[in-house]
């Protein structure tokens, strides 16, 4: 989770500097600029810390904090969810079958690769369009 959310910084202040890149960006300069987005966004947090202020607050602003993890793992020790106790049911999950294979119907699943076997005997194929074909596609039909 911890790697995720670091990337997902990374990415983050990647993407604010391309933006602030403006109209006229190339790839050499997108390329300096995601090279040295971190580097950047430490020096802008450094810089509003010792100014007083307060960043924007999102969803994902602040790291997990080691009294929080300490936390979880003691209440995950507690529980105990993956170990297998005999009688103990999700209540949120009851209509859930124990194995996805309990859910698959064969009889559909027959009748299906007959129907496709069906259509290559009769010469029948399908082609898969890429999604450039279709895009122009719809342009040439407007």
């Amino acid at each position: 989770m911890e790697t995720d959310l670091i990337m997902e910084h990374s990415v983050r202040n990647r993407k604010d500097l391309i933006k602030s890149l403006g109209a006229n960006k190339n790839e050499k300069a997108i390329a300096r600029a995601c090279m040295a987005a971190d580097v950047v966004a430490k020096v802008e947090k450094s810089f509003s810390d010792s100014v007083g202020v307060s960043p924007k607050s999102s969803r994902h602003s602040k790291s997990t904090s080691d009294v929080d993890r300490d936390k979880m793992k003691k209440t995950l020790k507690k529980l105990r969810p993956f170990r297998y106790q005999e009688g103990r049911n999700y209540s949120v999950m009851i209509s859930q079958k124990d194995s996805p294979f309990l859910n698959i119907n064969l009889q559909d699943i027959v009748q299906a690769i007959q129907r496709i076997i069906m259509r290559l005997r009769r010469g029948q194929i399908v082609a898969v369009a890429d999604e450039e074909e279709e895009e122009q596609a719809v342009i040439v039909q407007d």
